[in-house]
């Protein structure tokens, strides 16, 4: 029997290593694959994560919980904790990397991925990592401190940074967003109105408490227009329900996203890098609400590719009401021909094969 070769994917990005994930199990099925990231959703939640469901069920692919610290930028009561975490999770690091070894690591950014980049380069294992942002978070500033390269999303960045180590490939995107049908077994679709134009409002699966807020204040208003398709994540103050034009989830699963996306005639949203790609590579029009206290302002800058691209609008985030998303809504709809794209979007389909194509290319550079 042929002894696989063993692979660690980490980081804080779930969508693109799903992405490479697949990538890899269909083109070289060779590989056991590890991943290292959060059991749990949120810090004093005991509920598990969105990336801990999605990768236990995936076949070949052994999840093992890693607890790590962050610096956070506003002191909360976990900030001493999180302190605290950052050299357990090192060492935790440390430990399933000498009992793994592993002959490679890609780490997808977030603070997960820096103490398991150092560890890996202290046990001279070869590591890549991947940028998906417009501009790069204080973990790749780290990680690329001890890659052997740095894949980023977009060409500037690659500019902006001036390392050899650097090299374009576009961001992994998840095969699911272009399936336009829903999956003969889903419930989801079976809830919706088809007879109505689809809201879907997301705050990220770990959702997002303002977006909510704002949107549950608008269901009369909104479902005048619209079916409303509201994933609320973990926001323990709201409870999935159903109400005439109005749904609550708490997520919708991968297998749905791609006809929800698709269905979609608006999206309301943040501004994460995969996000805003996503909605870039479908030409679907959105309205986005930039976290603001993200490192280097990062989602501010998504947004704005997104709207010179010609797909959407921004509300800053103190400015976001009932009042200024409705007036929104009714701009766009009033000028709905305008929302179309004006520039030529990214080629981000083969994205997943180019960063696996680099990590090969770093292997084969090993065995020289």
């Amino acid at each position: 029997m042929i002894q696989k070769q063993r692979l660690v994917i980490t980081g804080g990005h779930l969508t693109p290593a799903l992405a490479l994930i697949e990538e890899i199990q269909r083109s070289d099925p060779n590989w056991q694959i590890f991943y290292f990231g959060r059991k749990y959703a949120l810090e004093g939640v005991k509920e598990t994560s969105f990336e801990f469901r999605t990768v236990s069920q995936l076949k070949g692919v052994r999840f093992i919980p890693l607890v790590a610290g962050k610096i956070q930028r506003r002191w909360t009561r976990y900030s001493l904790i999180h302190l605290l975490k950052i050299p357990i999770g090192f060492f935790l690091a440390l430990f399933w990397l000498i009992k793994i070894r592993p002959r490679l690591i890609v780490a997808f950014g977030g603070y997960l991925s820096s103490p398991v980049v150092i560890a890996g380069w202290l046990l001279r294992i070869p590591a890549i990592s991947h940028e998906q942002t417009i501009t790069i978070g204080l973990a790749n500033r780290i990680n690329l401190l001890f890659v052997r390269k740095m894949a980023v999303s977009f060409p500037n960045l690659k500019r902006q940074l001036k390392s050899q180590k650097v090299v374009w490939t576009g961001n992994p995107l998840r095969p699911e967003i272009f399936n336009r049908r829903p999956r003969s077994s889903s419930s989801l679709w079976r809830r919706i109105n088809p007879k109505r134009p689809l809201l879907y409002v997301t705050g990220g699966k770990a959702g997002s408490a303002l977006i909510n807020q704002v949107i549950r204040m608008m269901i009369p208003q909104l479902t005048q227009k619209f079916f409303v398709l509201h994933q609320i994540g973990l926001d323990p103050s709201i409870e999935p329900e159903k109400r005439q034009n109005y749904l609550a989830v708490r997520l919708v699963e991968n297998n749905d996203i791609g006809w929800v996306l698709n269905r979609a005639r608006l999206v309301i949203c943040r501004a994460g890098a995969n996000t805003v790609l996503e909605l870039a590579a479908l030409a679907k029009p959105a309205i986005l609400i930039p976290i603001p206290w993200v490192s280097a302002n990062e989602q501010e800058k998504n947004a704005r590719f997104l709207k010179r691209l010609g797909l959407g609008e921004i509300i800053p985030q103190n400015q976001f009401n009932p009042e200024t998303l409705w007036r929104t809504i009714i701009k766009m709809e009033q000028n709905w021909d305008r929302y179309r794209p004006r520039r030529p979007i990214p080629d981000n389909r083969q994205a997943a094969r180019r960063l696996w194509q680099l990590a090969q290319s770093v292997l084969d550079h090993e065995n020289d």
